[in-house]
């Protein structure tokens, strides 16, 4: 339909990977114009958003089926595949994406739902700080960062920590009533640190460097 709309306004393509492209961001977009919950439950939706350095996606299946979850940028490029034609529960799921590695711009969440689809915007901005994202959450200070080994919170009492790569896959996660977290098992590298109190209410999220 996309391709013969195109050709009736005169738009003509040799190139059959650009023309897919094109029809795909065409749908993504028709996709965006419709709400994100369906009649029979499914939903989908992207917190914070624009985002710098990290967000979760948030996803609602109302029964067991096959999924598949992706994310494009705006010219119908794949750029990270979370779940394809997986089986999952009912249920409600969160994953957190690391964005700090995209360049600024609009990307596209599609989820697949057995045969129903869903869709939700991302925009990536370094404007938008984790400070502007999490307004409360200001007040703990982490250091040495970047760190060799050890690294303080300035948090008193019991906490949990949750430590995840650029790939949104946790790495290290505890609770303590320390004031330090020993890094010295990590990979040299930029992680994402989640603090929550003792009642599990997120307090803080930093990036953080592990140095040699």
């Amino acid at each position: 339909m996309f391709k013969l709309l195109l050709y009736t306004l005169g738009v003509k393509f040799n190139n059959t990977t650009i023309m897919k492209k094109l029809i795909l961001a065409l749908v993504l977009m028709n996709f965006l114009t419709i709400s994100v919950k369906g009649v029979n439950g499914d939903t989908l939706y992207v917190n914070p958003n624009p985002c710098d350095s990290v967000t979760t996606i948030y996803f609602t299946i109302s029964q067991t089926d096959s999924i598949s979850l992706d994310v494009y940028n705006a010219w119908g490029q794949l750029i990270k595949s979370f779940f394809t034609k997986s089986l999952l529960s009912t249920g409600s799921y969160s994953i957190i994406y690391v964005t700090d590695s995209l360049p600024n711009g609009i990307y596209f969440v599609w989820l697949k739902i057995g045969s129903s689809q869903r869709a939700a915007k991302i925009i990536k901005s370094k404007e938008v700080g984790l400070n502007e994202n999490h307004p409360s959450l200001t007040d703990i200070v982490v250091y040495p960062n970047p760190t060799t080994c050890v690294l303080n919170i300035q948090y008193q009492g019991l906490k949990s920590y949750v430590i995840i790569d650029r790939n949104g896959k946790v790495i290290l996660q505890n609770q303590t009533d320390l004031n330090e977290i020993d890094l010295s098992n990590l990979s040299t590298g930029t992680y994402l640190l989640k603090i929550y109190s003792d009642n599990n209410k997120l307090q803080s999220t930093k990036k953080i460097i592990k140095t040699q």
